[in-house]
């Protein structure tokens, strides 16, 4: 949290380790308007993905995402699933887990999430979304027919 609110610090690295792009179907597709494009824009989310946690959704989106980009390269175009790593609003693994901890305990619902996530890192979210928007257009993105 001292990161965030210190004036004298003029550059903050978020905790963040790039961006993935899964290309499902035919990558000459992407920028042809003419044939399907699925996007899916999707923050890690490590304790739900790879242990099944419910606390967060990031497992169900991350099915629903692949299955609507391989449902848009059977239709003859592309799935474009774009991974980002940025893990609890990309504060880290560590300060999820207290969070969750903390909402178990404390009550579960959005308000205290986000209470809690303030609690316990002094932030809310710093996600960068840029670094997606960035990967779309690198790939000649400029018409997407379903965004999930």
């Amino acid at each position: 949290p001292e990161l965030v609110t210190r004036p004298d610090l003029k550059v903050f690295l978020p905790p963040i380790s790039g961006v993935t792009v899964y290309i499902i179907g035919d990558v000459a597709a992407i920028p042809d308007t003419s044939k399907p494009l699925a996007v899916r824009l999707h923050d890690e989310s490590y304790d739900s993905e790879l242990f099944g946690n419910h606390a967060s959704t990031g497992r169900q989106w991350l099915v629903f995402g692949l299955e609507e980009c391989i449902k848009a390269a059977q239709a003859g175009g592309t799935g474009l699933f774009v991974y980002n790593r940025q893990e609890g609003n990309a504060l880290g693994e560590v300060s999820k887990f207290l969070v969750h901890n903390a909402r178990a305990v404390l009550g579960n619902s959005v308000d205290n999430f986000y209470q809690q996530q303030e609690r316990v890192t002094g932030a809310t979210d710093i996600r960068l979304f840029e670094l997606s928007a960035d990967v779309l257009l690198w790939l000649g993105v400029s018409k997407i027919d379903r965004f999930v």
